[in-house]
């Protein structure tokens, strides 16, 4: 799907591109840290930058709201799609940096708190080894 984006006059799809209306589909720069940003120029003539996984969600869902952060769930950080993107709040944001599936009850996070009686915040070290050993043998390595 593309919509319009009145602010920025351009048109955005869903899976993360930007449309302008004369020259066609954007050129994107990758930044540092692995984030993709989108820039032009005001009428101005100022240069106006803006990370393209806020210019989709933007588009999409309105303003981000105040206190409020755009998230990549797979935490690929050039993945722009809409369906990789949530809002969330900056705690949020953090809680799962390291992990390598973002889902908050997953099979083997259960199974790691039921073993250990401990969940991944308090022995990320220990959490990690583990989930390395299970995703390559598909058990747990109490099993």
């Amino acid at each position: 799907m593309i919509k319009w984006n009145e602010e920025y006059q351009v048109y955005v799809s869903d899976d993360g591109k930007i449309i302008s209306k004369t020259r066609g589909e954007c050129k994107l720069e990758q930044i540092h840290n692995g984030y993709e940003r989108w820039s032009t120029f005001r009428k101005d003539r100022k240069r106006l930058r803006i990370l393209v996984h806020r210019l989709v969600w933007e588009t999409f869902n309105g303003q981000i709201p105040d206190g409020m952060e755009i998230d990549h769930i797979n935490r690929i950080r050039n993945d722009n799609r809409l369906c990789n993107l949530r809002c969330v709040t900056h705690p949020e944001n953090m809680a799962n940096w390291n992990t390598p599936i973002r889902l908050p009850r997953c099979e083997f996070g259960q199974k790691f708190f039921e073993h250990y009686g401990i969940r991944k915040i308090d022995n990320k070290k220990l959490y990690m080894r583990e989930y390395r050993l299970y995703r390559k043998n598909s058990k747990c390595s109490w099993e």
